[in-house]
Protein backbone atom coordinates (compact mmCIF):
# COMPACT_ATOMS: atom_id res chain seq x y z
CA UNK A 1 0.00 0.00 0.00
CA UNK A 2 1.05 3.95 -0.69
CA UNK A 3 -0.42 6.20 1.33
CA UNK A 4 -0.01 10.17 0.88
CA UNK A 5 -1.33 12.70 3.64
CA UNK A 6 -2.34 15.52 1.62
CA UNK A 7 -2.86 18.34 3.80
CA UNK A 8 -4.40 21.73 2.42
CA UNK A 9 -4.79 25.11 3.08
CA UNK A 10 -8.77 24.88 4.63
CA UNK A 11 -10.69 26.10 1.27
CA UNK A 12 -14.26 27.39 1.67
CA UNK A 13 -16.86 25.07 -0.53
CA UNK A 14 -18.22 27.08 -3.06
CA UNK A 15 -22.36 27.06 -3.55
CA UNK A 16 -23.41 26.05 -7.19
CA UNK A 17 -22.55 22.93 -9.94
CA UNK A 18 -20.08 24.94 -11.65
CA UNK A 19 -18.22 26.09 -8.10
CA UNK A 20 -16.58 24.00 -5.96
CA UNK A 21 -12.75 23.38 -4.66
CA UNK A 22 -10.77 21.49 -6.60
CA UNK A 23 -7.58 20.42 -5.32
CA UNK A 24 -4.30 18.94 -6.68
CA UNK A 25 -2.36 15.99 -5.52
CA UNK A 26 0.81 15.15 -7.38
CA UNK A 27 1.29 11.53 -7.16
CA UNK A 28 4.94 9.83 -7.40
CA UNK A 29 3.89 6.42 -7.42
CA UNK A 30 6.90 5.91 -5.02
CA UNK A 31 9.26 5.94 -8.61
CA UNK A 32 11.66 6.57 -5.88
CA UNK A 33 11.77 3.29 -4.15
CA UNK A 34 12.16 0.22 -6.84
CA UNK A 35 10.45 -2.16 -4.12
CA UNK A 36 7.36 -0.42 -3.61
CA UNK A 37 7.10 1.31 -6.85
CA UNK A 38 3.22 1.21 -8.02
CA UNK A 39 3.26 -0.37 -11.36
CA UNK A 40 -0.70 -0.82 -11.91
CA UNK A 41 -3.56 0.51 -9.82
CA UNK A 42 -6.10 -2.08 -7.97
CA UNK A 43 -8.06 0.84 -6.10
CA UNK A 44 -7.70 4.41 -4.71
CA UNK A 45 -8.98 5.48 -1.28
CA UNK A 46 -9.88 9.19 0.09
CA UNK A 47 -10.49 9.80 3.63
CA UNK A 48 -11.51 13.42 4.10
CA UNK A 49 -12.43 15.79 6.25
CA UNK A 50 -15.03 18.44 5.43
CA UNK A 51 -17.45 21.08 7.73
CA UNK A 52 -20.87 21.65 6.57
CA UNK A 53 -24.34 22.91 7.02
CA UNK A 54 -26.13 19.45 5.24
CA UNK A 55 -23.41 17.19 3.77
CA UNK A 56 -26.25 15.85 1.53
CA UNK A 57 -25.91 19.21 -0.69
CA UNK A 58 -22.26 17.96 -1.60
CA UNK A 59 -20.96 15.87 -4.81
CA UNK A 60 -17.29 14.69 -4.90
CA UNK A 61 -15.48 13.60 -7.74
CA UNK A 62 -12.28 11.93 -8.58
CA UNK A 63 -9.81 12.04 -11.34
CA UNK A 64 -6.64 10.08 -12.01
CA UNK A 65 -3.55 10.97 -14.03
CA UNK A 66 -5.22 8.68 -16.94
CA UNK A 67 -8.28 11.21 -17.18
CA UNK A 68 -10.85 8.67 -15.64
CA UNK A 69 -13.72 10.53 -13.38
CA UNK A 70 -14.90 8.96 -10.07
CA UNK A 71 -17.83 10.09 -8.79
CA UNK A 72 -17.50 9.56 -4.82
CA UNK A 73 -20.49 11.03 -3.35
CA UNK A 74 -23.62 11.86 -4.94
CA UNK A 75 -25.97 14.58 -3.95
CA UNK A 76 -28.56 12.91 -1.28
CA UNK A 77 -31.79 14.66 -1.08
CA UNK A 78 -32.97 12.86 2.44
CA UNK A 79 -29.42 13.77 4.35
CA UNK A 80 -30.21 16.48 6.73
CA UNK A 81 -26.78 15.81 8.91
CA UNK A 82 -25.12 19.00 9.62
CA UNK A 83 -21.67 17.04 11.20
CA UNK A 84 -20.17 16.61 7.65
CA UNK A 85 -17.43 14.25 7.13
CA UNK A 86 -15.09 13.50 9.29
CA UNK A 87 -12.32 11.34 8.18
CA UNK A 88 -15.08 9.53 5.64
CA UNK A 89 -13.39 7.40 3.24
CA UNK A 90 -14.44 6.95 0.05
CA UNK A 91 -12.96 4.32 -2.63
CA UNK A 92 -13.59 3.75 -6.39
CA UNK A 93 -12.12 1.29 -8.52
CA UNK A 94 -12.33 2.81 -11.43
CA UNK A 95 -9.20 3.23 -12.04
CA UNK A 96 -8.17 -0.33 -11.84
CA UNK A 97 -5.08 -1.05 -14.28
CA UNK A 98 -3.86 2.42 -14.50
CA UNK A 99 -1.13 4.24 -14.03
CA UNK A 100 -0.81 6.03 -10.10
CA UNK A 101 2.00 8.65 -10.92
CA UNK A 102 0.56 12.26 -12.38
CA UNK A 103 -1.77 14.78 -11.14
CA UNK A 104 -4.83 13.44 -8.99
CA UNK A 105 -7.98 16.03 -8.97
CA UNK A 106 -10.15 16.21 -6.10
CA UNK A 107 -13.53 18.28 -6.61
CA UNK A 108 -16.26 18.77 -4.17
CA UNK A 109 -19.43 20.50 -5.05
CA UNK A 110 -22.21 21.89 -2.96
CA UNK A 111 -25.48 22.15 -4.67
CA UNK A 112 -27.64 23.73 -2.24
CA UNK A 113 -31.24 21.78 -1.94
CA UNK A 114 -34.77 23.57 -1.09
CA UNK A 115 -34.52 21.43 2.20
CA UNK A 116 -30.97 23.24 3.55
CA UNK A 117 -31.85 25.31 6.10
CA UNK A 118 -31.10 28.90 5.45
CA UNK A 119 -30.64 30.22 9.06
CA UNK A 120 -28.08 27.32 9.61
CA UNK A 121 -24.74 29.60 9.80
CA UNK A 122 -22.84 27.62 7.33
CA UNK A 123 -19.24 26.72 7.05
CA UNK A 124 -18.68 24.58 4.30
CA UNK A 125 -14.70 24.12 4.48
CA UNK A 126 -12.40 21.43 2.94
CA UNK A 127 -9.80 20.58 5.92
CA UNK A 128 -8.14 18.54 4.44
CA UNK A 129 -7.57 14.56 2.70
CA UNK A 130 -5.58 11.70 2.84
CA UNK A 131 -4.91 9.78 -0.67
CA UNK A 132 -4.51 5.85 -0.47
CA UNK A 133 -3.14 3.82 -3.41
CA UNK A 134 -3.58 0.31 -3.64
CA UNK A 135 -1.74 -1.47 -6.58
CA UNK A 136 -0.30 -4.64 -8.26
CA UNK A 137 3.19 -5.43 -7.62
CA UNK A 138 5.14 -6.99 -10.83
CA UNK A 139 7.97 -8.89 -10.31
Amino acid sequence: MYFSNRTIRPDNIRNGPDNGVRSIYKATGCADNANHHVIYLEHVVVRITITHPRRGDLAIYLTSPSGTRSQLLSNRLFDHSMEGFKNWEFMTTHCWGEKAAGDWILEIYDTPSQLRNVKTPGMNTLFCWLFTLLFIYLM
